[in-house]
């Protein structure tokens, strides 16, 4: 985000202003999830919680969208705000900036997965407080409707969407950069 804004140009902005967009929503989602999981194992210790997909779809795979978005998988929103990033600093002839935020998605996608997989996929372990507890209704829509919304953030891209989404606050952003 800030390198987007760093950069200053109006398609650094858009993105630095999606991504934004696509982080809250995911970074939301995902502590939303680590409630569900606690909850749902009665424990905060990593290690005793792994299975949670077979224990709680829901909660497994609005997990599984939301570290998805945060690491910027494809089609995801957080995707192509990494991308339009990306090409920003390429369009504004910083390729080695362009190359760190590359490198900064990697790390990214590498600790959110050493974490999210085995708490996802693994074996269900065994916590002696665990109550096997469901998640409730309430603990579920909010979660399901911020998955959605990672789903479908891409929509902003088409042009209509996009710039009555994000058009002001470009404008404003870009009045302040010199170029």
């Amino acid at each position: 985000i800030a390198l987007g804004l760093g950069i200053g140009t109006p398609l650094a902005i858009m993105g630095a202003l999606f991504h934004l967009f696509n982080h809250s929503i995911s970074k939301s989602l995902l502590f939303l999830n680590a409630g569900a999981v606690e909850h749902s194992t009665g424990t905060r210790d990593l290690r005793q919680m792994p299975g949670i997909l077979a224990r709680s779809p829901v909660t497994g795979y609005t997990n599984l969208i939301g570290a998805m978005s945060i690491c910027g998988i494809p089609p995801l929103g957080g995707f192509w705000s990494k991308v339009i990033i990306i090409f920003a600093c390429i369009q504004a002839g910083r390729p080695a900036l362009a190359f760190i935020a590359i490198a900064v998605s990697i790390l990214t996608l590498g600790y959110y997965f050493k974490a999210v997989t085995p708490i996802l996929f693994g074996s269900q372990g065994i916590h002696p407080d665990n109550t096997g507890k469901s998640i409730t209704v309430t603990m579920a829509i909010p979660m399901v409707a911020l998955a959605i919304l990672s789903i479908i953030s891409v929509l902003l891209l088409l042009p209509d969407t996009g710039r009555a989404f994000l058009g002001g606050a470009i404008a404003v952003l870009g009045r302040g950069v010199t170029r």
